[in-house]
């Protein structure tokens, strides 16, 4: 079985990945071989995805408490973008491309990056319950030294 080329770390609170984040920028890590997915409100958008903008969905995460500047300011190419079977979802990072150039949705996007096809459920279950998927990208070795900052003592 082959690695991914992109773990995926999940994170059920907007603070825990926020601290992962600015883990790995402590680190020295770039911040440009990150990605984060978002679809905040899964089940309010999927009720009215067809009269939500992207600036009105922005506007719903903003109103729910969620500090999102900070975030966004420290990835690159953050957009809101319609993922087939999905719905309106923030994206940040390397995914922002690889999910706006994929019309055919997140299972082809997830498993470009090397994902196990059983594992996409658990990752798209993740993001219907509001939970945060923080994908890195990068060499062998820049992967293994982001799990060491995000999971110390847990071996490479």
């Amino acid at each position: 079985m082959r690695a991914p080329l992109a773990p995926i770390y999940v994170y059920p609170q907007h603070l825990e990945v926020k601290q992962a984040i600015c883990s790995l920028q402590y680190a020295g890590f770039d911040l440009a071989q990150l990605s984060l997915l978002v679809v905040k409100g899964y089940d309010l958008v999927t009720q009215a995805q067809d009269t939500f903008t992207s600036g009105e969905y922005a506007q719903l995460w903003k109103s729910s408490g969620t500090s999102w500047g900070g975030i966004w300011g420290l990835l690159s190419a953050p957009a809101v973008i319609s993922v087939p079977g999905m719905g309106l979802m923030a994206v940040a990072g390397p995914m922002a491309r690889t999910l706006a150039d994929r019309a055919s949705g997140l299972v082809p996007a997830l498993a470009q990056l090397g994902i196990a096809h059983a594992d996409v459920g658990t990752y798209e279950a993740a993001l219907r319950t509001d939970q945060f998927l923080l994908c890195v990208h990068g060499s062998v070795i820049d992967r293994i030294n982001a799990q060491r900052v995000l999971h110390p003592g847990t071996g490479s």
